[in-house]
């Protein structure tokens, strides 16, 4: 049985119920066990990052985070900022109306804007002025996405304060996949991002930042990368579907998220997981990557291997995102 969650608008209890689910009833030891199989989706990106919002706030949040819909590179800082806030990430695009009535629905009194007008443009803070008031709408933008993830990571260790231990991821801002894997760490921990150029080998960071994780191998983060007074460790696979299962894996040995609401995404694009990466560290569960057409071989052994600690799979899109060939894959090694 289906339902689709493609209406972004009404009540917040409206939205919770709105999901695509089945389940799946599979045995451990002697008790039947059921993992449900949950899609999560709209009728575009915009609507799809809504109806996450939606599932994840179910009773309403008092500040969101918003970012353009149409890249990626000022929104890979914006998991842990809603987890500073601990509100939900909207993506927005040039007609603001439905993330207005989504910051209505949610109650909320606060928006942190991503980046400059050439991602979020003016009218769209003009709109959220006149919601909101100006003492309730920051944009936080420099003068190119190094920065701007800096100048994030700032707030989010500002609006930490004594909760902020320390922690900061360092990507790739020549790509997404690796930052994404790690944004439902990112939300759950309030661990901020930084994004490394190409080649670059050191990186200036909040004087609070006392441990680095990497993310990536040596190809998309130099090997030679270091910070004075910063210990690093590097997560990575030989793609970013093996440094997915990696983080993954990371966040539930090490940093107390769990296998048993985890999430599928398409890892080669980026609109669903910014916002699902704040579900997932709302639930405390994690996110694997994956193409859209096949299973992936390392998402698929994490999820054969965690399998008995599954009680909930979640598919971020629709079917012409996730395919049933996936999902039946899926279901296959549940079973």
């Amino acid at each position: 049985m289906w339902n689709r969650c493609s209406d972004a608008k009404g009540a917040v209890e409206d939205h919770a119920a709105d999901l695509v689910s089945s389940s799946v009833s599979i045995a451990v030891g002697a008790a039947p066990k059921t993992t449900d199989l949950v899609e999560i989706a709209g009728a575009n990106r915009v609507e799809t990052a809504i109806a996450m919002a939606m599932k994840a706030f179910p009773s309403g949040a008092d500040a969101v985070v918003l970012a353009t819909a149409y890249n990626w590179p000022d929104a890979l800082g914006g998991s842990a900022l809603a987890g500073a806030v601990d509100g939900p990430m909207l993506l927005v695009g040039s007609d603001p109306t439905p993330v207005l009535d989504a910051i209505d629905d949610l109650g909320a009194t606060k928006a942190y804007i991503l980046g400059g007008t050439g991602a979020v443009s003016g009218a769209v803070e003009d709109a959220l002025v006149a919601t909101l008031g100006a003492d309730n709408v920051t944009r936080i933008a420099g003068g190119n996405r190094y920065e701007t993830a800096s100048l994030v990571a700032d707030k989010v260790i500002e609006l930490a304060g004594g909760a902020y231990d320390g922690t900061a991821f360092f990507a790739t801002g020549a790509n997404f996949p690796d930052a994404l894997a790690a944004s439902p760490l990112a939300a759950a921990k309030i661990w901020p991002v930084y994004l490394v150029a190409p080649g670059a080998t050191t990186a200036t960071v909040n004087d609070a930042v006392t441990s680095g994780i990497i993310l990536g191998g040596p190809g998309v983060v130099s090997g030679d990368f270091a910070i004075d007074g910063v210990t690093m460790t590097r997560l990575a696979g030989d793609n970013r579907y093996e440094t997915a299962a990696a983080v993954a894996a990371y966040g539930v040995d090490t940093a107390g998220l769990g296998w048993n609401k985890v999430a599928l995404t398409l890892g080669t694009n980026y609109p669903d997981a910014l916002a699902g990466g704040v579900l997932q560290g709302k639930d405390g569960s994690v996110l694997l990557l994956t193409p859209g057409t096949t299973l992936d071989p390392a998402a698929e052994a994490a999820l054969s291997a965690h399998k008995d600690d599954i009680t909930e799979v979640r598919f971020f899109g629709g079917t012409s995102v996730i395919s049933q060939a996936v999902r039946d894959a899926v279901r296959d090694i549940l079973n």
